[in-house]
């Protein structure tokens, strides 16, 4: 069965028609994800990032600004500290994490 949604803009003009399930489904849990973590942050929870990877992530950024000045984008955005792309990856992995949890615990519930 192909559900469909509608996504708005803020002046509440129609911007996308999903048709897709399974596109429609990744996103309505990827948002419940997002919007538990954020209600967990906006309880007090920090963000946390592998302390240890710090001076890996360094250079990685360092490396990241060769390619800037020829056009390529980098591994790392422009502009985005060691740190910062250590939390990144550190809130991209938690995400994957608990959308699988999730998954597993629909398939249960089916």
């Amino acid at each position: 069965m192909t559900s469909a949604f509608l996504e708005y803009d803020p002046q509440l003009r129609v911007v996308a028609e999903w048709h897709d399930y399974d596109t429609l489904h990744k996103d309505r849990l990827d948002n419940a994800v997002v919007d538990a973590m954020l209600e967990s942050i906006n309880n007090g929870a920090q963000l946390q990032c592998d302390w240890y990877m710090l001076p890996v992530a360094q250079a990685i950024n360092t490396y990241s600004s060769v390619p800037y000045e020829s056009g390529v984008i980098g591994p790392v955005p422009k502009g985005m500290s060691a740190t910062k792309a250590l939390r990144n990856k550190w809130l991209s992995r938690l995400h994957r994490r608990i959308v699988e949890g999730l998954l597993v615990l629909a398939r249960q519930f089916e």
